[in-house]
């Protein structure tokens, strides 16, 4: 029984030490609170018969000092985004990347005890192309166009709107992007958010005077730093102090780097006492051999997607629409050479001359080359 109450009595301690220390931390002195202290004095006055005899001064002697807290202005922004980068496809609607912002600072005892914030954002990259994506001040799904949100709610940086925060509370930021399709492999955009803690809608300036009792307004927002892919870590992004964080995340494309040739040559001149098969004959009889009426020619078709593309070629479709003075006269199988192999080939063939033979490869992964051949005789 001693021990389960001793037991008891330590667990309570700790629930109570635990409960004060996260309130302590959680807790923050709002700004213009006033803090007094006092001390008392007493000493031993005079030996009254072997017995001293002990004296305080009163309390209207005592020493007593106070100090007004002071509104501490503190913040921070947060890219949400792994590694902040996003890769993002050609053609894509709504790529989204996300940003927190947290009121780090201390309440205030007078009017509101929350601090405003406006938002930035700024682009940078082709994205587009030769350009950056293009802002919108409203939400949109046009192609080439990004727009932001805090709080779920559209949010023209142009104009901002102060977003209010109690000490701790957060704000979620999200730029939405809209990837042009001509978005080819590699190209980017870096998206920077910043927050500036503003009141009336005007940034607000630290205020600091030699008399404790003023309520002075104190900068305490550490150095905002990158550490995004590509950048050199711990990269300076906004100055300590300053009331003011920032930080950044990159939308990157992740597509295909897709090649074609095509060659053409002649395997037989279909001259009198030629036995060459057209459709499934080997290769040329001879050389020079000339394209004349009768003669069977080979054209070889090949699509590359380069050893550097960071994303496999899917469902690709080739399409070669046969001149008029041909006979389609048939078609080889897609063969593939390279780092990769293709998947789920297949071909259409034309019943007449002219027509358009067609070609579907599944998948063409990177550094990997696709090569058929179509056959016909000319007219």
């Amino acid at each position: 029984m001693v021990k389960t109450g001793f037991r008891s009595l330590l667990l309570g301690l700790a629930l109570t030490l635990g409960a004060t220390g996260m309130a302590a931390a959680q807790n923050a002195t709002a700004a213009g609170t006033s803090v007094s202290n006092s001390i008392t004095l007493s000493y031993n006055g005079a030996d009254n018969g072997g017995t001293q005899v002990r004296v305080d001064l009163p309390a209207t002697a005592s020493m007593t000092e106070t100090f007004t807290v002071a509104r501490k202005i503190d913040l921070s922004v947060t890219a949400d985004q792994g590694a902040q980068v996003l890769q993002v496809t050609p053609g894509q609607l709504a790529a989204q990347i996300q940003f927190t912002l947290e009121n780090l600072g201390n309440a205030r005892t007078s009017g509101s005890p929350a601090q405003d914030f406006n938002i930035d954002v700024v682009n940078t990259g082709d994205l587009a192309g030769a350009t950056a994506l293009t802002y919108s001040a409203t939400a949109t799904t046009t192609l080439g166009e990004y727009y932001v949100t805090v709080d779920g709610a559209a949010y023209d940086v142009g104009n901002p709107t102060a977003i209010s925060l109690a000490p701790n509370g957060t704000a979620t930021i999200r730029v939405i992007a809209n990837i042009p399709g001509t978005s080819t492999d590699g190209l980017a955009d870096v998206f920077t958010v910043t927050a500036v803690a503003v009141d009336g809608g005007t940034a607000v300036t630290e205020s600091r005077t030699a008399d404790l009792d003023d309520t002075d307004i104190v900068f305490a927002d550490a150095e905002s730093t990158t550490a995004m892919a590509g950048s050199t870590a711990a990269t300076p992004l906004d100055a300590a102090l300053n009331g003011q964080a920032a930080a950044e995340t990159r939308m990157i494309v992740s597509a295909p780097q897709l090649t074609a040739s095509k060659t053409a040559v002649v395997l037989d001149e279909g001259l009198p006492g030629s036995s060459f098969d057209c459709a499934a004959g080997g290769t040329a009889t001879g050389s020079p051999l000339s394209p004349i009426p009768g003669a069977c020619v080979e054209y070889t078709i090949t699509v590359a997607n380069d050893a550097a593309a960071t994303a496999s070629a899917t469902a690709v479709t080739i399409s070669d629409v046969l001149p008029g003075d041909v006979t389609f006269a048939g078609v080889s199988t897609i063969a593939y050479t390279g780092t990769g192999a293709g998947s789920a080939t297949t071909t259409t063939e034309p019943a007449n001359s002219g027509g358009t033979v067609t070609a579907t490869i599944g998948t063409l992964p990177a550094g990997t080359t696709a090569t058929f051949r179509i056959r016909v005789t000319v007219d």
